[in-house]
């Protein structure tokens, strides 16, 4: 009895990473960000310089190496392909479910720890991320592992998990930067207070041994790239840390002031509803044990401070709030626990408004001119018949097999609650492989002769480097389309880079005899096909390949 339940975290786990593996490397790598991150990983094994990140042959600093390195190790491993690059991603979400299960051991039964895990690796957030080749989920992993070390020297009074800990935030902050630490710290403070005090003192020598696993974690790569780059800390202090934190206008990455709590919400889907139908229990003493209010407590904490955390944030990104997960699956583990029929009432009233939306997306998809009338953009082209009738089906179905298995089963609706965006992710693949590959420079790539020369005349593809094994020469004005704010802020220190020309240089080359590539958004590319010695060899819907007649 005993070896079948220390087997079934890792039964679950097996289960839940399934559809996360499932078709991992058909879509191409969507740009901007996973076609940058993979050529940067590239790039790293080809160069062999693991401290300084570079991109399309120039120094890529925005964003430290940690994410790369697990990139590049997979891509070392099993090949250049779209599922070594993903890989890592997958691995991060295993180790989040594992760390959800840690951390509910330490506060509640091992049943509650079971469903923290099922509950992460099914949050439609988690799932998504765990496919994407960005920084999100792996930072999300070491936050929450330093947080994990800080929750059992809380508990134990043990503080040799305190060294742990600052191992833990100096790999975050060399995975995003300064927030490795910030974050953790802070959602600490603010949710230690719902806990009983330690046994014993942790005691200073555990803290200082924190802050030098810390420091010996982050100073030797920051004293390697300041020497490389000289300006680097100003950059990562200032540029990428404060104003990302306080002005959303030089990195565009503005939002809505409800967008973190819409995203912490929505990143746990359906579960949201257990929450909301066993709310009145949880807010009843007598439904629930001491163990539970103050996970609850510790949980609620901790989910509202990350929240609040990147609402005051300038920068906002539906990513950013991937480590409140957590701590609101604690919650939902409590309330399928203690309070299960009534969390399951949530979720059949959920499963209502699932039949009327599968109705609804059944009926646009029966009429594409619904569809044809939305403004054009990155919505417009993912949406299409055969995508909204995939969700309609799932909807359709999930919903009705909640509605009858409760009749049998009243707990049957939580248990299906798992399985519904695991399910959308598995039928969506087919549907949005048509938007994967309007996100990706793939399809231009492999146009692409291996030993041609290419140019990328002021429109470039993040991806197309990666797919084609070596940079690729950018005409450019203001290095924007790098979509690189390191390499855009700096870019009079690399005139002269084989990667960069002038695009006045740039038609002088196009008119040489040897034979060359162009590729080219819509509008500059209308400019070429008046060129006498260019024609047109393929286009996607953003991009068009250009080659000199030869």
């Amino acid at each position: 009895m005993t070896i079948r339940r220390a087997a079934l975290p890792a039964i679950l786990l097996v289960a839940v990473c399934l559809p996360m593996l499932y078709a991992l490397g058909r879509w191409p790598l969507m740009e901007p960000d996973e076609g940058r991150n993979a050529e940067v990983a590239r790039e790293m094994l080809v160069l062999g310089d693991w401290a300084v990140p570079h991109f399309n042959g120039l120094p890529f600093l925005d964003k430290p190496p940690v994410l790369f390195w697990s990139i590049a190790a997979s891509l070392r491993l099993f090949g250049p392909t779209e599922l070594a690059v993903r890989l890592p991603m997958v691995a991060s979400a295993a180790c989040l479910m594992l760390l959800a299960y840690a951390i509910a051991r330490m506060l509640l039964d091992a049943r509650a720890a079971r469903w923290a895990l099922v509950v992460v690796g099914t949050a439609p957030l988690v799932l998504v991320f765990a496919r994407i080749a960005i920084f999100d989920l792996p930072f999300t992993v070491l936050v929450t592992a330093a947080l994990a070390c800080l929750l059992r020297t809380r508990l134990t009074g043990h503080g040799g998990w305190l060294p742990l800990a600052g191992l833990a935030m100096g790999l975050a902050c060399l995975t995003k930067g300064p927030v490795g630490f910030a974050l953790p710290l802070i959602v600490w403070l603010a949710a230690r207070g719902a806990l009983a005090p330690a046994p014993r003192p942790a005691g200073t020598a555990a803290v200082v041994a924190a802050v030098v696993v810390f420091l010996a974690t982050v100073v030797p790569w920051l004293v390697l790239v300041e020497r490389a780059q000289p300006d680097f800390l100003h950059y990562a202090v200032v540029d990428e840390t404060f104003l990302r934190f306080t002005s959303s206008a030089r990195f565009d990455r503005s939002g809505p002031i409800y967008q973190p709590l819409l995203a912490a919400v929505g990143g746990l889907g359906i579960w949201t509803f257990a929450l909301v139908g066993a709310a009145t229990d949880l807010r009843d003493p007598s439904a629930t044990s001491a163990a539970e209010r103050t996970a609850v407590r510790f949980a609620i904490r901790a989910a509202v401070t990350i929240v609040v955390f990147f609402t005051l944030s300038a920068s906002k990104r539906p990513g950013y709030v991937l480590p409140a997960i957590v701590p609101l699956a604690i919650v939902v583990a409590v309330a399928v626990t203690s309070a299960g029929r009534s969390a399951a009432r949530g979720v059949r009233m959920a499963a209502i408004g699932a039949v009327i939306v599968g109705l609804l997306l059944a009926g646009i998809a029966a009429y594409p001119a619904v569809i044809k009338s939305m403004p054009r953009g990155q919505v417009r082209a993912a949406i299409a018949p055969a995508m909204l009738t995939a969700v309609a089906t799932v909807l359709l179905v999930w919903g009705a097999l909640v509605t009858v298995a409760a009749r049998r089963w009243p707990m049957a609706p939580l248990v299906l609650t798992a399985t519904l965006a695991p399910a959308l992710v598995v039928v969506l693949m087919g549907p949005l492989q048509g938007y994967a590959e309007y996100r990706s420079g793939r399809g231009i790539a492999a146009a692409i002769p291996p030993d041609a020369r290419v140019l990328a005349f002021r429109h470039f593809r993040s991806s197309l480097p990666f797919y084609l094994g070596r940079p690729v020469t950018l005409a450019t004005v203001d290095g924007h389309e790098l979509t690189s704010n390191y390499i855009s802020s700096h870019l009079g220190q690399f005139a002269g880079h084989p990667s960069l020309v002038r695009p006045k240089v740039a038609r002088r080359t196009i008119e040489d005899t040897t034979p060359l590539y162009v590729v080219a958004g819509s509008t500059w590319g209308t400019r070429f096909a008046g060129a006498a010695r260019l024609r047109r060899v393929t286009s996607d819907r953003r991009s068009t390949l250009w080659v000199t007649h030869d």
